[in-house]
């Protein structure tokens, strides 16, 4: 994830910081599917020093979608396996 942290180290500010961290996290659960990484270290981040952040919001939204997106393939998976 070099691509992500070299983003972080450039853009500093709060609103793009934040969205740089969600997404990081977002690699972690959906590519890595590592939920415990996604959460202690990049998550956690924002909700700790901004818990009202909108980007939160909107990210809860997407990560719900993805959630039942990645179900779904999950059980057409399993289905077609069997």
């Amino acid at each position: 994830m070099p691509e992500f942290e070299s983003l972080l180290s450039r853009f500093t500010e709060k609103p793009i910081a934040e969205d740089i961290l969600l997404q990081m996290g977002s690699y972690y659960l959906f590519i890595k599917d590592d939920l415990t990484t996604a959460y202690r270290q990049f998550w956690s981040k924002v909700i700790s020093e901004n818990p009202d952040s909108e980007r939160l919001k909107v990210c809860n939204i997407s990560v719900i979608v993805a959630s039942y997106i990645y179900i779904y393939r999950c059980s057409l998976s399993t289905y077609s396996s069997s």
